[in-house]
Order: structure tokens, then sequence, then C-alpha cells
């Protein structure tokens, strides 16, 4: 049995849209140039979000458009075709947003102003560990309360664009690294700490 879906119009123009700016804004060598340096550039990366795409998901009233699951992917299967691979244009509404979630007004007013001018979050997700990878159940970086300040201790791995960010959301086990704690919080960390 196999099943299938059709593109609704909407999704269909935002396809077209997609392609007119990957042909108006990045070519073949740009995208070798991307690979080698590691890097999209910020005007790049602006003029992605300006056009819409890198807003696509996050919340209205921060100027971001409603889009469901489904479209995302379409977005991120055709940035993916275009450019041979998904690159940080495609996962930096997901970086974004999860910051809008989990953030305070003034830490989301900060990335989104941030993100809207640059393209790119003024931050990048501290998940991943030696020996636990993306499991975060395993993971033993923990935030704790010393003398009225919160200390966190652990190791981060697999920072995507650890380079080029001004902070680092670190996700950590409250109090315990013990696989059954499940209490977690995270903390927006600058990257000169």
């Amino acid at each position: 049995m196999a099943f299938g879906f059709t593109r609704t119009e909407e999704q269909e123009l935002l396809i077209q849209s997609l392609q007119e700016w990957y042909s108006q804004n990045v070519d073949e060598a740009k995208v070798k140039t991307f690979y080698e340096t590691h890097h999209v550039p910020d005007d790049i990366s602006a003029s992605y979000v300006a056009a819409g795409f890198g807003m696509l998901g996050l919340p209205e009233e921060l100027g971001g458009t409603p889009a469901d699951k489904l479209t995302q992917v379409m977005v991120a299967e055709e940035l993916c075709r275009l450019t041979g691979a998904h690159m940080a244009l495609g996962l930096n509404p997901l970086t974004i947003y999860d910051l809008v979630e989990f953030g305070n007004e003034e830490q989301t007013k900060m990335a989104m102003d941030y993100y809207k001018k640059t393209g790119r979050p003024p931050f990048v997700l501290g998940f991943s560990e030696p020996g636990a990878g993306s499991d975060n159940m395993n993971m033993s970086t923990v935030a704790k309360e010393v003398d009225g300040k919160i200390l966190l201790s652990g190791q981060k791995t697999w920072v995507s664009n650890g380079a080029f960010a001004d902070y680092v959301l670190v996700v950590a086990k409250d109090d315990d690294p013990a696989r059954t704690n499940n209490k977690m919080s995270w903390w927006l960390v600058p990257t000169d700490r």
C-alpha cells in the first residue's frame, strides 16, 4: 500500500519562492565556499530570514510565519535539493524556537532582534556530550546552586556553529547527573565565560 500527499497551492508557491530566492542569492560556487569555510555569510543568512523562510514556524507576534511541520520539512527538503545539504539556514528557525519557547522576554527579544539582523541565532545549542551523544537522560552536565550562584559542570560536544556564537544554550540536569533524574534546565551562557 502506498501513501502519498500532494502539496497545497500555498506550499507550491512557497517552494517556488525558495527556488527564486536561491537563484538570486546563491550559486554552486558559493555553496562550495560555504562547505570549505564551514560558514554561511551573514548577508546570505539575513536575506534568507528577510525573505521569510527563516521565520517559518516562529510565533507571529515575534514576526514569525505560522507553518505546520510538514511545510517546514518541505522547505528543508528543497533547501537540501538546491544546496546538496541542509545547511544552517534550515536549522536556524528550530534553534531560535528553543529560546522562544523556554527563554524569558528579554532573552527572546535579544535573540529575535539579532536573528532578524544577521540571519543566524546569537547562540548555539549545547546538548550532546561525550559518551552520551544526544541521549539527554545519559548526560552528566549538572546545574547546582552554590552560594547563591549557579554552577554548571560538564562537557558538551558537536556544538554546530560554536565558533560563531556569542552564547551557548546549555541543557543541564538539575543537581544530580543520575540517568533517572529527568529534571533539566536551560542556561544561556556567554561563550566568553
